[in-house]
């Protein structure tokens, strides 16, 4: 394990993935297999108890992202980068890529932000970011 920066570490990738990967390079050329399925949404319901115990708006989206976050943040495995060099780039930090709607010339667009270290962010928090970012008074995210 070597540190690579102050927020990323980098190890040796395992032999054994590398022999997933050309499976999955194979895998690849094969057609893809596209499936719906159900979400339980009554995390909905808690956003609604914080709204009606403090008055404030909390997005259903910046919950998502705050959940997504710290489960990741629980094996940073999961939140690597594979370098050319055959080592994983672990991070300290987990950052969330997120699309929001704006409006641009009187037309709505999809634009994206990064919600960086939203495993360590407050619900609250990453909630300003995305309503922020919606409405463009804060233009450092977007990317």
């Amino acid at each position: 394990m070597r540190e690579i920066g102050p927020r990323a570490t980098s190890i040796l990738f395992p032999r054994f993935r590398r022999q997933m990967i050309d499976w999955l390079e194979l895998m690849h050329r094969r057609h893809s297999v596209h499936g719906l399925l159900e979400v339980d949404v009554t995390a909905r319901d808690a956003v609604r108890r914080y709204r009606a115990a403090t008055g404030e708006p909390l997005s259903f989206t910046a919950f998502i992202v705050a959940s997504l976050a710290r489960a990741v943040a629980e094996d940073r495995h999961m939140h690597a980068y594979r370098d050319g060099w055959g080592r994983l780039i672990l991070f300290d930090d987990v950052d969330v890529g997120v699309l929001v709607e704006r409006e641009m010339e009187k037309e709505r667009v999809p634009a994206g932000i990064v919600v960086r270290a939203a495993d360590k962010a407050d619900v609250t928090q990453i909630h300003r970011e995305i309503h922020d970012a919606r409405t463009g008074s804060d233009r450092t995210g977007a990317l």
